[in-house]
């Protein structure tokens, strides 16, 4: 429930608000922490970040969409 919260706000909030900022922190270091356990099952990974298994592939297709749209961003930033 927590990163489906986080995921919101950083896809839904305006940009200069500090909830945008803050959910990508949380998300970022909570990420790194867990997934720098090596004995997680897929099952506790989508329980983890999504909530349950039958939430996983709303979240990860939100995840993957929102990622996709920031890395297409700061390409065209960069370049």
């Amino acid at each position: 429930m927590l990163f489906s919260t986080c995921l919101e706000y950083a896809r839904t909030a305006p940009y200069d608000d500090p909830r945008k900022s803050h959910a990508v922190q949380l998300m970022t270091v909570t990420t790194r922490g867990l997934l720098s356990k090596s004995d997680f099952a897929g099952w506790e990974v989508m329980e983890l970040f999504a909530g349950g298994v039958n939430q996983s592939d709303k979240f990860f297709n939100v995840l993957h969409v929102r990622f996709t749209t920031l890395y297409a961003l700061a390409d065209g930033i960069f370049s």
